[in-house]
């Protein structure tokens, strides 16, 4: 992937502010070439540095695991440490097509408490090369409490199953409108608390000051963290970065009963177009909540299955409204939503009455990756670490580009794609039966796609998007606005070649570039 400067005549931020319209990439082998594609950059799901809050229950335990992937085709070596730099391992690899497994070790479940000021309870995962992160909750309604047999469970230490990916860069923002899928309240726990949605904001720098529509809330230093209940539509600001979650200790509104969380997705990177899939769940779980980020925003929502559509108008920044997944009824229906407005779209995913929950990735022009790597999901050990069924989708804006899933055509496997009504977006569907159960998965394609994996039977249900939010190409830094002065790249790629007036200046193939004259 290459970096375009435009001739200027005047002054060097010209230089800056013309960033490099064109992406331009060389004929090389396939795998390389989808390599070079998905970036680690300043905005990117592949980063060095995963900052992830904490969520109802602590992760510290067996009944936690992470799944760590890398493009990087030689072992990368990977630090798992709490947010207080607690180290848990810091000699594990993960290598390209091989995600690393990694499970804590301790015994028991512990649930992390509200309205105080926690720290350490939050992770930080970090490695030389760009990994990616997800985050799984394996209870399985089978682990032991305080040196108890198997099966002696408590849901409101922790309650399984529920995944999410860490949004790495991407998460880190200072204003988030906080969302669930429904405005339902779940099973009382602890004292202090509600039984509604239960967010959580974790600190990446001292003396980082937290406000809740407006009011101070909290102050944390870095590492530290805060769970709380707030209405559904608030909006958390700080006056520097930090990473949000939202979930719930134990949702069973629908039926059952399950933990649930995801990682909240900063206002910046909001957009106005979503697909929404019914998974196979009930229809109290199947529901999306969708918050207008700005006042005046227009909502409307199409079910290509049925050609009905209604429009929504959110009058307030926070207002929000709830739909059916699909058409109310059918599996794998879908519904496109478009706005006049950013919007933040929360989903219910379930597989009868166990549920989970997707922060939705607006599918903009930039979002999605080119090489999307996971592994199957699976029980923890009090379950003899059995496989779980799941299906899945790849969301992608192109009738002809090829997804290939661990090397082979995933059309010719699970059969063709179809278009999402007359949208221009595509959707091809699987099973792990379909793919054959392989413990590894990974899906590579010349075109941003947008892949979720959720688990689907045995009674369990944890589900996520596994690919970026954003991959859009952030401008070059600049070491001065008078000559001399250096311009550097984004980090992450095999090669370089910066341009003057759309051509190649000759040599100028390194991360950073010094221009001589204007």
């Amino acid at each position: 992937m290459y970096s375009e400067v435009s001739e200027e005549k005047n002054n060097i931020n010209k230089w800056k502010s013309t960033w490099f319209n064109k992406l331009l990439i060389k004929p090389m082998a396939m795998m390389i070439l989808f390599t070079l594609l998905l970036h680690n950059g300043l905005k990117a799901q592949y980063t060095t540095t995963h900052y992830i809050a904490p969520s109802p229950w602590q992760y510290f335990n067996r009944y936690n695991e992470l799944v760590i992937t890398t493009l990087s085709t030689t072992a990368v070596v990977v630090t798992i440490s709490s947010s207080n730099g607690t180290v848990y391992s810091n000699s594990l690899t993960t290598i390209a097509g091989t995600p690393l497994r990694y499970r804590f070790t301790a015994l028991d479940a512990a649930a992390n408490s509200s309205g105080t000021v926690l720290t350490g309870q939050g992770l930080i995962i970090s490695a030389n090369t760009p990994v990616g992160v997800q985050v799984r909750n394996i209870a399985s309604d089978n682990y032991t409490i305080a040196g108890s047999v198997a099966g002696d469970l408590n849901a409101c230490v922790q309650k399984g199953n529920s995944a999410f990916t860490s949004l790495g860069d991407q998460g880190q923002g200072t204003a988030f409108r906080l969302g669930y899928y429904a405005d339902v309240t779940g099973s009382a726990c602890y004292a202090g608390e509600n039984g509604k949605a239960l967010y959580s904001v974790m600190a990446i720098s001292n003396s980082t000051a937290i406000s809740l529509n407006g009011t101070s809330l909290t102050t944390l230093n870095a590492g530290q963290s805060y769970l709380f209940n707030a209405t559904l539509g608030s909006l958390i600001t700080s006056n520097n970065n930090v990473v949000v979650n939202s979930g719930m200790r134990v949702d069973a509104t629908s039926g059952c009963g399950d933990g649930v969380e995801s990682q909240v997705i900063p206002v910046a990177l909001l957009g106005t177009t979503y697909v929404v899939v019914r998974s196979n769940g009930n229809t109290g779980y199947e529901r999306s909540t969708i918050v207008a980020t700005q006042a005046g925003t227009s909502v409307t929502v199409t079910i290509p299955s049925t050609n009905a559509t209604t429009t929504y108008t959110l009058t307030n920044a926070g207002d929000f409204v709830t739909i059916n997944n699909g058409d109310g009824a059918t599996a794998y229906t879908s519904s496109y939503i478009s706005s006049t407005k950013p919007v933040a779209v929360y989903t219910g995913s379930a597989d009868g009455c166990e549920i989970d929950m997707i922060v939705q990735p607006p599918l903009s022009n930039c979002a999605g990756s080119f090489d999307v790597q996971t592994n199957q999901f699976l029980n923890n050990a009090n379950g003899s670490n059995a496989v779980f069924p799941y299906f899945g989708y790849v969301l992608i804006q192109s009738d002809t580009a090829k997804v290939y899933f661990n090397g082979t055509n995933l059309e010719s496997i699970v059969g063709n794609r179809t278009q999402v009504g007359t949208t221009g977006f595509y959707i091809i569907r699987y099973t792990n039966t379909q793919l054959g159960n392989p413990s590894n998965l990974r899906f590579v394609v010349n075109a941003r796609i947008n892949v979720a994996l959720i688990e689907s039977g045995a009674g369990y249900s944890m589900s996520a998007f596994i690919s970026a939010i954003s991959s859009a190409m952030p401008p070059p830094s600049v070491s001065s606005n008078c000559l001399p002065s250096t311009f550097t790249a984004q980090g992450g790629f095999f090669s370089y070649q910066w341009y003057k007036s759309g051509l190649p200046i000759s040599g100028a193939t390194a991360q950073t570039y010094s221009p001589t004259r204007l």
